[in-house]
């Protein structure tokens, strides 16, 4: 049943937090400096006193650039710990999954909780779960992963590749 449950949040986070990590398709979602010329096609603009808030998927790499900080910085917390020898990390809304390479003669389960512990504690206000593994294809997975993202692929693309890594998790 609790893994039910996790499945359906899991799921929940994914459905609702990937616009976050869109980046824009094209130039008419690049906002516009105000001294510059309209384009025929792009819609007009509104007077510089009726305009909106600027739209956070509108806004390039704003939110991208967040979660790859906060990815970043969840991989660091887990190479600061003297088991590990590298890292990766995929955020998708307040989850992280991380996969870890432990050094050789380590005792991996108290290592994966270590950094799981590590990152939840560090973490609070953004992160409420942290899933660590350190199988091999499992952290290769995420390595990769989280690399494409880094590179600035939809998540929206990498979907079935990130519940894939979650579900071998889970295992």
């Amino acid at each position: 049943m609790k893994k039910l449950l996790i499945c359906i949040v899991v799921l929940a986070v994914l459905a609702t937090g990937c616009n976050i990590l869109r980046q824009p398709q094209g130039p008419e979602n690049q906002p516009q400096q105000p001294n510059q010329q309209q384009q025929p096609n792009n819609p007009q603009q509104p007077p510089p006193d009726q305009q909106q808030p600027p739209n956070p998927q509108q806004t390039p790499n704003q939110g991208t650039t967040l979660v790859q900080d906060l990815s970043t910085d969840i991989t660091n917390t887990a190479r600061e710990i003297s088991s590990v020898r590298n890292a990766g990390t995929i955020v998708i809304g307040n989850l992280a999954m991380v996969g870890l390479e432990v050094r050789d003669g380590m005792d991996t389960n108290n290592v994966e909780e270590n950094v799981a512990d590590s990152i939840e504690q560090r973490f609070s206000d953004g992160i409420e779960t942290a899933l660590v593994t350190s199988d091999g294809e499992v952290t290769d997975s995420i390595l990769k992963t989280a690399e494409q993202i880094a590179q600035g692929t939809d998540t929206a693309d990498l979907m079935d590749d990130i519940f894939e890594i979650w579900k071998r998790i889970q295992e």
